[in-house]
């Protein structure tokens, strides 16, 4: 459940991404799959989703090599062909990843712990592992907050 699932503060993910020219994510999911998978409620992440994932990113980047910034036909055609692919990166990133999880997520806390986490689905679709890292991060103050907001007072009236 979430207690199997891996923390990292976001910065470090940040980084660790920079780093890795940008493989990190994909290691972090297969790392945490079954995990993910426990959580999400909606769907399943497969590895075939990963592998759909993996070549979206690796062909638009591979696209962006072949331009040569001379304002050709080809170059304008390149280009938009690596926009198109990470427009439908970002898309299948959230319709398969990112929005069962925070779903899943938000699904669980409010049966679990009665707290309602709100999720923000732009900052889902616009961050996609970003925000799951930092909603998997933000789940130990919201259940210590709701802790002391359950604990009775002593307090009597004069």
């Amino acid at each position: 459940m979430l207690s199997d699932i891996k923390r990292i503060p976001v910065i470090n993910f940040i980084i660790y991404t920079i780093v890795s020219c940008g493989t990190f994510p994909f290691l972090w999911l297969i790392s945490n799959i079954n995990s993910l998978n426990n959580v999400a409620k909606q769907g399943k992440i497969t590895f075939i989703n990963l592998v759909v994932l993996a070549s979206l990113w690796s062909w638009a980047s591979y696209f962006m090599g072949f331009v040569s910034n001379d304002g050709s036909d080809t170059d304008n055609l390149l280009l938009l062909t690596n926009l198109a692919l990470n427009v439908a990166f970002l898309v299948f990133q959230f319709v398969m990843v990112t929005k069962p999880f925070v779903s899943g997520l938000d699904e669980n806390l409010l049966n679990d712990y009665k707290i309602d986490l709100r999720p923000n689905m732009i900052w889902a679709f616009l961050f996609g592992y970003f925000y799951i890292v930092y909603s998997i991060n933000k789940i130990d103050d919201l259940v210590a907050r709701s802790n002391v907001l359950k604990q009775p007072t002593n307090h009597q009236p004069e």
